[in-house]
Protein backbone atom coordinates (compact mmCIF):
# COMPACT_ATOMS: atom_id res chain seq x y z
CA UNK A 1 0.00 0.00 0.00
CA UNK A 2 1.64 3.19 -0.80
CA UNK A 3 1.85 6.45 0.86
CA UNK A 4 -1.13 9.19 0.16
CA UNK A 5 0.70 11.90 -2.03
CA UNK A 6 1.35 14.73 0.12
CA UNK A 7 0.21 17.87 -1.26
CA UNK A 8 3.08 20.73 -2.14
CA UNK A 9 0.59 23.76 -2.25
CA UNK A 10 0.60 25.92 0.89
CA UNK A 11 -2.76 27.43 -0.07
CA UNK A 12 -5.75 25.31 -1.57
CA UNK A 13 -6.21 26.77 -5.28
CA UNK A 14 -9.76 27.18 -6.59
CA UNK A 15 -10.44 26.42 -10.30
CA UNK A 16 -11.31 29.38 -12.19
CA UNK A 17 -11.19 30.96 -16.06
CA UNK A 18 -10.38 34.32 -16.45
CA UNK A 19 -8.82 36.62 -18.96
CA UNK A 20 -6.05 38.77 -17.27
CA UNK A 21 -2.50 40.39 -18.70
CA UNK A 22 0.86 39.93 -17.57
CA UNK A 23 2.66 43.33 -17.28
CA UNK A 24 6.12 43.27 -18.00
CA UNK A 25 8.47 45.11 -15.76
CA UNK A 26 8.03 49.39 -16.58
CA UNK A 27 5.22 48.53 -18.50
CA UNK A 28 7.29 47.37 -21.38
CA UNK A 29 5.17 45.12 -22.94
CA UNK A 30 1.68 43.12 -22.24
CA UNK A 31 0.54 39.89 -22.84
CA UNK A 32 -3.13 38.60 -22.62
CA UNK A 33 -3.24 35.27 -20.57
CA UNK A 34 -5.93 33.05 -19.11
CA UNK A 35 -6.47 32.18 -14.94
CA UNK A 36 -7.20 28.94 -14.43
CA UNK A 37 -6.42 28.12 -10.80
CA UNK A 38 -5.89 30.60 -8.04
CA UNK A 39 -5.31 30.23 -4.32
CA UNK A 40 -4.57 33.21 -1.63
CA UNK A 41 -0.52 33.10 -2.50
CA UNK A 42 -0.51 32.24 -6.62
CA UNK A 43 -1.98 30.61 -9.62
CA UNK A 44 -1.84 28.94 -12.67
CA UNK A 45 -1.73 30.96 -16.17
CA UNK A 46 -2.29 29.63 -19.74
CA UNK A 47 -0.88 31.60 -22.76
CA UNK A 48 0.00 30.73 -26.31
CA UNK A 49 3.68 30.57 -25.38
CA UNK A 50 5.47 30.81 -21.74
CA UNK A 51 8.79 31.95 -23.69
CA UNK A 52 9.44 35.40 -23.05
CA UNK A 53 7.91 36.09 -19.78
CA UNK A 54 9.73 37.30 -16.99
CA UNK A 55 10.82 36.53 -14.04
CA UNK A 56 8.70 38.97 -11.87
CA UNK A 57 5.50 41.17 -13.58
CA UNK A 58 2.23 42.61 -12.78
CA UNK A 59 -1.15 40.51 -13.16
CA UNK A 60 -4.18 42.15 -13.81
CA UNK A 61 -7.00 40.33 -13.21
CA UNK A 62 -9.18 42.67 -14.67
CA UNK A 63 -12.48 41.18 -13.83
CA UNK A 64 -11.96 41.14 -10.30
CA UNK A 65 -10.38 44.88 -10.42
CA UNK A 66 -7.26 42.98 -8.65
CA UNK A 67 -3.30 43.59 -9.58
CA UNK A 68 -0.69 41.04 -8.21
CA UNK A 69 3.11 41.71 -8.03
CA UNK A 70 4.22 37.87 -9.09
CA UNK A 71 7.24 35.79 -8.81
CA UNK A 72 7.34 33.24 -11.94
CA UNK A 73 7.42 29.48 -10.24
CA UNK A 74 7.02 27.16 -12.76
CA UNK A 75 7.73 27.20 -16.33
CA UNK A 76 5.80 25.13 -19.02
CA UNK A 77 5.05 25.25 -22.57
CA UNK A 78 1.63 26.93 -22.61
CA UNK A 79 1.29 27.37 -19.01
CA UNK A 80 3.16 29.09 -15.82
CA UNK A 81 2.84 28.63 -12.11
CA UNK A 82 3.40 32.21 -10.31
CA UNK A 83 3.84 33.28 -6.55
CA UNK A 84 2.25 36.76 -5.49
CA UNK A 85 4.16 38.77 -3.77
CA UNK A 86 1.23 41.54 -3.06
CA UNK A 87 -2.13 42.59 -4.06
CA UNK A 88 -3.57 45.81 -5.02
CA UNK A 89 -7.44 46.34 -5.12
CA UNK A 90 -8.43 48.09 -7.94
CA UNK A 91 -11.93 49.64 -7.68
Amino acid sequence: MGQPEIKRRSAPRKRVLKAAKIIFPNGASVMDCTVRNVSDVGAKLTLPSAIGVPEAFTLLIEPDGVQHACRLIRRESEAIGVQFISTTLNF
